[in-house]
């Protein structure tokens, strides 16, 4: 992806929807933290495909890498309690425990991993296997879809994320309007 920008639109879609069940910014954290591999690859001027360094862009490594750093912001009290903090700027839940934080981190990573799965030849999602079936299927053989599609999926999400946003936010400050008591 050119720009991790795009990643955020179907997270942070997810991440509304989801919010009951996940933290909202450790689910978008988790989901730029996994392109720090491109980031080294390119610090470091190195060789070979970009997405396979460490195999973060990978559903395992990825994986637990996201659910890995979920744990840690977790348990380093400061960075849990700028977590909290951002969630209530947002106005999203902020409460949970360490499963909770893990499994936002797990899914923010494996969202990027999906996005970079159709869009990227070189990402082996589902490492060990080496091959990227589903992008040989959606950009070669019987979709056609190209990166464009990707790109203009991406930011239907952004908008899909922005309208689900705006539903909560109505919906959550509609709960908590206290109810008036007509008098007779």
């Amino acid at each position: 992806m050119p720009h991790p920008v795009y990643h955020l639109g179907p997270c942070g879609f997810f991440g509304v929807i989801f919010c009951r069940w996940t933290n909202f910014t450790v689910l978008i954290l988790a989901n730029v933290l996994i392109d720090v591999e491109v980031l080294a690859y390119n610090f470091f001027s190195l060789s070979g495909p970009v997405h396979q360094l460490w195999h973060w862009h990978t559903f395992i490594v990825g994986g637990i890498v996201g659910a890995a750093f979920g744990g840690c912001v977790y348990l380093l009290k400061p960075v849990r309690k700028l977590v909290r903090s951002t969630n209530r700027l947002f106005a999203m839940p902020c409460q949970g425990g360490p499963l909770k934080f893990a499994i936002s981190g797990m899914l923010g990573a494996w969202i990027h991993v999906m996005i970079d799965f159709c869009y990227h030849s070189d990402v082996q999602a589902l490492w060990p296997y080496r091959k990227n079936s589903l992008w040989y299927w959606f950009a070669k053989r019987e979709c056609g879809i190209n990166g464009d599609y990707v790109e203009t999926a991406c930011l239907i999400f952004w908008v899909l994320a922005i309208g689900a946003y705006t539903w909560y936010l109505y919906t959550s400050s509609r709960k908590r309007k206290p109810k008036r008591i007509r008098k007779k």
